[in-house]
């Protein structure tokens, strides 16, 4: 089964930046929370990391980095992730920056929720392109919401 951990936050921020090919040099912003998806049968494999900054009042920046794999993406760590920003921090949206050429986070970030919102030219480190995707609180299928 797998787990939602924000132990060794340094350690996840390390691991998400390698995988979502930060320079050697690059650092998150001071103000990144960071959760880690582990496997309870091998608790020092990390699975994914989800990664939120640049709070706003209303907005926040998810950046999410896989094990290049689909098993972290249950509905239970899928419910973990949302509760973080749209219950616990009580935003309204969550943004996404995916690079141009990464089409598979794009489907993935579809599938999840999220929907295109647009283009930033030379948004990513890299110079490339930038896709911007966002959720809203109220689109979220993955937490429930009490009846009013």
């Amino acid at each position: 089964m797998l787990y939602l951990t924000e132990e060794k936050p340094y350690e996840l921020m390390e691991w998400a930046r390698q995988r979502v090919g930060m320079g050697d040099d690059a650092h998150w912003p001071k103000d990144t929370k960071a959760y880690g998806i582990r496997d309870d049968a091998n608790a020092d494999e990390i699975r994914a990391v989800f990664l939120f900054n640049q709070f706003t009042t209303h907005d926040c920046a998810m950046h999410i980095a896989s094990d290049h794999t689909r098993r972290w993406a249950t509905p239970r760590t899928l419910t973990a992730m949302s509760s973080l920003p749209f219950i616990l921090w009580k935003l309204p949206r969550v943004t996404v920056e995916i690079s141009v050429n990464n089409i598979k986070a794009q489907l993935t970030c579809l599938k999840v929720g999220f929907q295109f919102e647009g283009r930033k030219r030379g948004g990513m480190d890299d110079g490339s392109d930038a896709i911007v995707m966002s959720m809203l609180a109220q689109e979220c299928r993955w937490i429930k919401r009490n009846e009013e």
